[in-house]
């Protein structure tokens, strides 16, 4: 499931799952919900992984399953307002041209991203934008312009980098 918020164009991704197995000796039932973050990872297997996880039920007898999909949703949705925050804050704040150039150096150098992607995201900063939205140079452009250059890692790499790139990021980011 897929939930879109109108305000910042922001979407969340809820993914879910139920298994049962019913024996003689015991029946065990489990509910997960990952979700609450812009990808929610499916493996084959049906194993789950996501940034978020507001309910997890295992081996539950008198399970409620509209109760707790209601709860989980709720739980998520409280989450959206910091979120928002902080998004707006990355917004605000703005880069001058050397302070960007400080950020994305300290960036490779003390963060440790793949050197090689530095081109791609100067590039991406500082010369043409893949999107109209990012040319004002804010931190948010800053950090899309590092996303977008992660799009060139294999996909756990992207992941790793994309979370090492929020922890490096919430130094310049105060909410609004």
């Amino acid at each position: 499931m897929r939930m879109n918020s109108c305000v910042n164009c922001f979407a969340c991704s809820i993914c879910g799952k139920s298994w049962h197995s019913f024996s003689i000796v015991e029946s065990c039932s489990s509910l997960s919900f990952s979700g609450c973050s812009n990808r929610v990872f499916v493996c084959d297997n049906m194993a789950l992984g996501g940034d978020f996880k507001p309910l997890l039920a295992k081996h539950s007898k008198r399970f409620d399953l509209v109760e707790s999909v209601s709860i989980g949703v709720d739980r998520i949705q409280r989450g959206f307002q910091p979120l928002r925050q902080l998004i707006d804050g990355m917004r605000a704040r703005e880069l001058s041209t050397e302070e960007a150039r400080s950020i994305i150096y300290r960036a490779f150098m003390e963060s440790r991203f793949p050197v090689k992607l530095m081109k791609t995201v100067h590039r991406e900063f500082f010369i043409a934008p893949s999107y109209e939205e990012f040319k004002p140079q804010t931190v948010w452009s800053l950090s899309n312009a590092f996303t977008t250059a992660f799009k060139e890692l294999a996909p756990v790499r992207q992941y790793e980098m994309t979370a090492r790139l929020g922890k490096f990021l919430t130094q310049y980011t105060a909410p609004v």
